[in-house]
């Protein structure tokens, strides 16, 4: 009987053990990464997430006690429909450079943007992070795209692999890309977007993979305007005034969402608040027509600003606007998320 109940005393305490040692693997006594402890009854974890866009990372709060309040319940997200919160200098991007058009990939981690010397010619520049919640790393040109003329305004597509911009290098303003084989992989040489150039100006491409359509701006009939171009046999169709957007005003940098509902651009167009503005313009279907095009009221001021990229979720605007040291600085607002 002694011999029993030693055991039981035994399995109690292992148990206790047990229960004391889970709780230090889940995470329970430790605070996380904002300072805030973590319950017991779940582990704030990253957990890579990988959809149609590669190397889209999401740290989502994993319940792990089916008890628990929110357990399986989907992450709450912002709405497209909220308007965005106030623009902050997006981190470790130096404030002093001329920085502008920042497009970023789908995980947020590497930014791409134009980077100009007042000395030297505008080039294609990157930085990099190891989480969306740090700061950028130090700038560097984006290896073997450059030239000696002017090159500007790129956008990475959704899958990371085929990088835009426009340039001079061929004496004349066109639409550029250069392509990859992985997101570790540096970019080959850069050629013409086929099928897109004229003797009139064509730049500010933005290649929506879902649709493997190009949206670009080119002043071919005047006006700096959008226009799109699908890619089908290795070169681009038939171009497309998108005539819905555009005025006798100037349109430009035009990027789409995830989804290829939304557009984001900017215009000198009325309703702006001086400068360039931020638009957006909205449409039910991929194939549809776009309504009539909205100013961010909340972003815009009195000085230009210059539209960039959207996070994947469409809760995140990077853009340029135009003063400090340099001339122009990146940016970055947020839509809030549901109370």
């Amino acid at each position: 009987m002694i011999v029993a109940q030693k055991e039981r005393a035994v399995m109690r305490a292992a148990l206790v053990f047990a229960v004391v040692l889970s709780g230090v693997y889940l995470g329970c006594s430790f605070p996380d990464p904002n300072g805030e402890p973590l319950g017991c009854g779940r582990c704030d974890l990253p957990k890579r997430s990988i959809d149609g866009d590669a190397g889209q990372a999401d740290v989502e709060r994993t319940a792990t006690d089916p008890s628990a309040p929110d357990a399986g319940k989907p992450p709450v997200k912002c709405s497209p429909a909220t308007p965005f919160g106030p623009a902050k200098l997006v981190p470790g991007i130096d404030p002093n450079i001329h920085a502008s058009s920042p497009h970023l990939t789908a995980d947020e981690l590497v930014v791409f943007f134009t980077g100009q010397d007042p000395a030297a010619s505008s080039q294609i520049m990157r930085a990099s992070r190891v989480s969306r919640d740090q700061p950028f790393g130090p700038v560097e040109p984006v290896s073997g795209v450059n030239s000696t003329s002017n090159d500007n305004d790129p956008t990475v597509s959704s899958d990371g692999l085929t990088l835009v911009f426009h340039s001079g290098r061929s004496g004349n303003n066109d639409v550029w890309w250069a392509k990859r084989a992985g997101l570790g992989a540096d970019f080959g040489a850069p050629t013409l977007a086929p099928g897109i150039a004229t003797s009139a100006y064509e730049g500010q491409g933005f290649f929506h993979v879902a649709s493997d359509e190009l949206w670009f701006v080119s002043n071919r009939d005047g006006n700096y305007d959008i226009f799109r171009a699908k890619l089908a046999g290795g070169t681009f169709g038939a171009v497309e005034n998108v005539t819905e957007l555009n005025t006798p005003n100037d349109e430009l940098l035009p990027f789409l969402s995830k989804d290829g509902l939304t557009i984001y651009f900017s215009s000198t167009r009325e309703g702006g608040r001086g400068g360039q503005d931020l638009f957006l313009a909205t449409r039910a279907n991929p194939n549809g027509t776009f309504g009539a095009p909205t100013p961010i009221d909340e972003l815009n001021t009195s000085v230009t600003e210059q539209a960039g990229s959207l996070s994947p979720d469409d809760c995140r605007i990077y853009f340029s606007r135009f003063g400090g040291p340099g001339g122009q600085q990146l940016f970055v607002a947020e839509r809030p998320l549901p109370p």
